[in-house]
Parts: C-alpha cells; sequence; structure tokens
C-alpha cells in the first residue's frame, strides 16, 4: 500500500512537470506570436521563422509546433497582457535561454526583411520585463541578422 501511494505520488509529480514544461512552451510560442501581430499583419515568412524558432531554438518536438503556434494565436487574441507569460519564462529559464528567446524574437520580425517600429517596440517591451541589458537587446538583434544571413 505504501508503495502504491508513492508511485501514485511520483506519477504526479511528473505529470506536474510535464504541465509546467507544456506552460513554458506556451508562453515561449505566444512571445514569438506576439512580435508577428504587433503589426496586425500575419506573415507566411515570419509564421515559418517562428516554427523554426521553436523547434531549432528551443528544442520542440516538429510535430507538437503546429498545434503550439495555433495555441499561441488563440491565447494572444485573448490575453490582455504579456506580463503572465514574461513571468513564466522568467520563473522557468536562464538568463542565457531568455536572450536565445529575445534572439528568436528579432528572427521572426526580420523574416520578411521589413522592421515595423511595432514589432522593434514589441521585442524591446519583452526584453525589457525578461530583466535583460540594452546590450543584450542589441547583441541579440545582431546575433538574429547574423543567422539570417544579414549584416549586423
Amino acid at each position: 500500500m505504501f508503495e502504491r501511494l508513492k508511485q501514485l505520488f511520483r506519477d504526479e509529480l511528473q505529470q506536474e512537470d510535464q504541465d509546467e514544461e507544456a506552460q513554458l512552451r506556451l508562453a515561449l510560442a505566444a512571445l514569438l506570436f506576439e512580435v508577428i501581430w504587433a503589426d496586425h499583419q500575419i506573415d507566411e515568412r515570419e509564421l515559418e521563422a517562428l516554427k523554426r524558432g521553436l523547434t531549432q531554438g528551443f528544442g520542440i518536438d516538429p510535430a507538437q509546433v503546429e498545434a503550439l503556434v495555433e495555441q499561441a494565436h488563440a491565447h494572444i487574441k485573448e490575453a490582455t497582457s504579456i506580463y503572465p507569460l514574461t513571468r513564466l519564462v522568467m520563473e522557468r529559464s536562464s538568463e542565457e535561454e531568455r536572450r536565445e528567446l529575445v534572439t528568436q524574437l528579432w528572427q521572426v520580425a526580420l523574416a520578411d526583411a521589413v522592421l515595423d517600429k511595432y514589432e522593434e517596440h514589441t521585442i524591446r517591451k519583452i526584453a525589457d520585463l525578461l530583466y535583460l541589458s540594452h546590450a543584450d537587446f542589441i547583441a541579440a538583434k545582431r546575433e538574429a541578422r547574423t543567422r539570417l544571413g544579414g549584416d549586423s
């Protein structure tokens, strides 16, 4: 009986870990989608950059990306603030992971070769809420341009 209770407790903890991971994945996808939606246009090149960012930048299984992008889009439509998303990322990510997120945000914004002022403002706001310095903000932009094959 005691072993069965221990196993149930372990299973519950494992489920909580999986739920936390799913929440973090949704937060990352929603923040990336926030940049796409900043200019109120969904460009296919930006959408593809978002999907690449989730799979290559954050190691999310490509099979899960489509559903995750749909969830992120729905979340952004309903959300009144990005603060809960950035708070979640702050709580569950390292500084290096947060820098990578900002680089991915830049890659999404630059994917269509047009940097809209609202996209840049959104990235700045997210970087600030993630407590990243201006130097990190600029370095992430340069890194994104390098990854996209552009000049820094």
